[in-house]
C-alpha cells in the first residue's frame, strides 16, 4: 500500500543522491494506533485548523508516551521493525568507509 510506496521512493531518492542505505526501519510503531485513529478523526471532522500531530499533553500521559517511545528505541537499536508512524534510515555515501565510531 501507500507505506510501501513511500519507502521504495525514499530508497529510490537515498540511492540517486549516491548513497547506499545500511538499515531502513520503522519507528512509533506502538503509537500507530492512536496516531492512526487521531489522524482519522481529523479527517471525519474535516478540521482544517489542526496542522500537527505536535500538541501538548499533559505531563502524567507526556510522561507514559516517553516510557513507550524509550522502550521502543531500544527495541529498534536491535531489530528492524515493519511498519511505524515514521521512517528511520541510515546511509552512507557510497565509497565512504564505516569507522569504528560511526
Amino acid at each position: 500500500g501507500d507505506v510501501y510506496k513511500r519507502q521504495r521512493d525514499l530508497r529510490a531518492k537515498i540511492e540517486r543522491a549516491g548513497m547506499t542505505i545500511e538499515r531502513l526501519t520503522h519507528a512509533n510503531t506502538l503509537m500507530l494506533p492512536v496516531i492512526a485513529a487521531r489522524r482519522l478523526l481529523q479527517r471525519l471532522c474535516a478540521d482544517a485548523t489542526i496542522r500537527s500531530d505536535l500538541t501538548p499533553l499533559p505531563r502524567a500521559l507526556n510522561a507514559l508516551l516517553s516510557v513507550f517511545y524509550i522502550a521502543e528505541m531500544q527495541l529498534v537499536a536491535r531489530v528492524d521493525v515493519p511498519f511505524g508512524v515514521s521512517v528511520v534510515t541510515l546511509a552512507r555515501k557510497d565509497g565512504e568507509r564505516r569507522t569504528k565510531d560511526g
